[in-house]
């Protein structure tokens, strides 16, 4: 049976005496005595009088991808015990639904993750990646014992991308105890926002402003700065580690009238050249 999703399975038992009977229930599994979790039913199956073929209902709940042997037995004092052997064997559960991010790129967009755990026992996920570096998440996640129904247990996702373009990646939740999921991530990334209008006003040590920047990329990179205005100034090009922030100087020159602009911030070199940030400015004489 696929992991996850419940089994119903029936077995016949008759009472051939006059009183009714109450046989216990209870598994052992792998030839030891610890009980099978993936089973559930009743801990007492009762049986009316002279009854034929009672029908005792049991449900198969596999969370683990693997074949075991389990020992049934229902037993009860009057007629003694009836021991079923069952082979189970629970298959792989295919992928969850595929989560979707779109982003800007320099953006960072986090979602709660929800998935269904349904062990019966506290237990910790792992959580890795494959693919794609783009996506991230806290390195294991801890749940709470769940129903037979199951919990579902959320946790952030984040998708970060440092490139323009697709991005994939498979996520793997893994629990010794609650089995493995495989969770398909896509994110699309597009061309950066532009931002602003950002306010300069003119005299003094108020005629400039500082705008934070940072490198995207996996790389060092150098950043080449223009402005559309000759009132707004601005140095011409920044090197910028992986990852690093600087602010970005711009100065507005005060004579004249208010006017607006644009600062263009540029990728100089190598595969990501051209990629441009643009930050609208206004200045206020």
């Amino acid at each position: 049976n696929i992991v996850r999703q419940p089994l119903v399975h029936t077995i016949k038992l008759s009472n051939p005496l006059p009183q009714p009977l109450a046989f216990n229930v209870s598994t052992t599994q792998d030839g030891t005595s610890k009980p099978c979790g993936e089973i559930h039913s009743p801990s007492v199956f009762r049986v009316p009088p002279r009854t034929q073929n009672a029908a005792f209902t049991f449900e198969y709940l596999p969370l683990l991808a693997k074949q075991r042997e389990v020992k049934l037995t229902l037993a009860c004092s009057e007629l003694g015990a009836f021991v079923y052997e069952l082979h189970l064997i629970g298959q792989a559960a295919g992928p969850m639904p595929t989560q979707r991010f779109t982003a800007s790129l320099g953006e960072s967009i986090t979602t709660k993750y929800t998935f269904p755990n349904l062990c019966p026992a506290r237990c910790e996920y792992l959580v890795t990646f494959e693919g794609s570096s783009h996506f991230s998440a806290q390195s294991a996640i801890t749940t709470p014992a769940a129903t037979k129904s199951g919990i579902d247990v959320s946790f952030d996702l984040t998708y970060e991308p440092n490139e323009l373009g697709d991005s994939r990646a498979v996520m793997i939740l893994y629990s010794p105890a609650g089995g493995r999921y495989e969770c398909p991530l896509f994110g699309q990334c597009g061309a950066p926002n532009p931002s602003g209008p950002h306010v300069i006003k003119a005299g003094g040590a108020t005629g400039r402003i500082a705008l934070p920047f940072k490198n995207v990329f996996d790389d060092s990179q150098t950043f080449t700065y223009s402005v559309d205005h000759p009132r707004f100034q601005v140095k011409q090009s920044d090197l910028f580690k992986s990852g690093e922030t600087k602010e970005v100087q711009v100065r507005f020159d005060s004579p004249g009238s208010n006017c607006s602009g644009k600062l263009i911030v540029s990728c100089a070199s190598g595969k990501h050249a051209g990629v441009e940030w643009v930050f609208y400015l206004k200045g206020l004489a």
